[in-house]
């Protein structure tokens, strides 16, 4: 199923302090969504999809942040 960011997802995450914004391929990012990434310093970052056979620790590990999108460490 595709995921879409937009501008409002954007400026919620600079509320929240998070910097990174994961997508992956079904991941679709509006123009507005970009625009406001770009004047608020969040980035897109490309999340690798984990093999069916990765532990469920890492799985739960690169869900986390809201979905999406990570906090910068």
């Amino acid at each position: 199923m595709k995921r879409v960011i937009c501008a409002s997802d954007i400026e919620r995450l600079a509320r929240e302090g998070k910097l990174i914004c994961m997508t992956d391929e079904d991941t679709i990012v509006t123009p507005a969504a970009r625009d406001a990434a770009a004047s608020l310093a969040v980035i897109f970052s490309r999340q690798e999809m984990l093999p069916p056979e990765a532990d469920a620790e890492k799985r739960q590990e690169s869900e986390r942040g809201g979905g999406a999108c990570g906090r910068l460490e």
